[in-house]
């Protein structure tokens, strides 16, 4: 009689449910992002109890997928995998457990969060180029003709490129200035 380990036994279950998952995603039965995050979920709570990635590798159930294979550092995957069990559970909705949504009424996405910080962050380096330049050419000019020209060349409010460069214009700014600084002290 073979003596069956845990780990086995994990692997045997695991390789069960994949080739389940995959039949269901096939007849169209199951989403396969469902079936990843759960498969995912399997992956990641062996690896975290010790098991060997070669280990787990040998228990998929296509070679396709023992084949073409990345590494990932478990730090990307915990908050991923923590995620999708806070869903599991049924406490969050999926988009509020991936604090994706803004988690409330009234509250915004993360995405046009991301999206605003983004376009902040192009207009206060465009702020910053304009100064710069003007510097280098040996014309310095105001923050605020930086402002009225990115408001004449972009249509962007006045003071939407104001609240952006202050809130990262000044940063980038000190950024450079220490950078030059540096180049400075490798160059003599």
């Amino acid at each position: 009689m073979k003596l069956v380990t845990n780990e086995e036994k994990f692997l045997e279950q695991f390789s069960a449910r994949a080739r389940q998952y995959a039949d269901l995603v096939k007849a169209g039965e199951l989403p396969v992002q469902y079936a990843c995050f759960d498969l995912l979920s399997s992956i990641y709570s062996a690896i975290e109890g010790g098991m060997e990635g070669d280990r787990i590798t040998s228990a998929y159930p296509m070679k396709d997928w023992q084949e073409r294979t990345v590494e990932v550092p478990q730090a990307l995957l915990r908050p991923i995998v923590e995620s999708w069990m806070e869903y599991g559970l049924g406490n969050k909705k999926l988009g509020e457990a991936f604090q994706i949504e803004g988690g409330g009424q009234g509250k915004r996405l993360i995405k046009r969060l991301r999206e605003k910080a983004d376009r902040d962050i192009r207009l206060s380096n465009k702020v910053v180029c304009l100064l710069v330049d003007a510097k280098h050419r040996g014309a310095p000019i105001s923050q605020d003709a930086a402002f009225q020209t990115i408001v004449e060349v972009d249509g962007e409010q006045y003071e939407t490129v104001r609240k952006a460069f202050q809130k990262y214009g000044r940063d980038t700014l000190d950024h450079l200035e220490a950078y030059r600084e540096k180049l400075r002290k490798i160059s003599t």
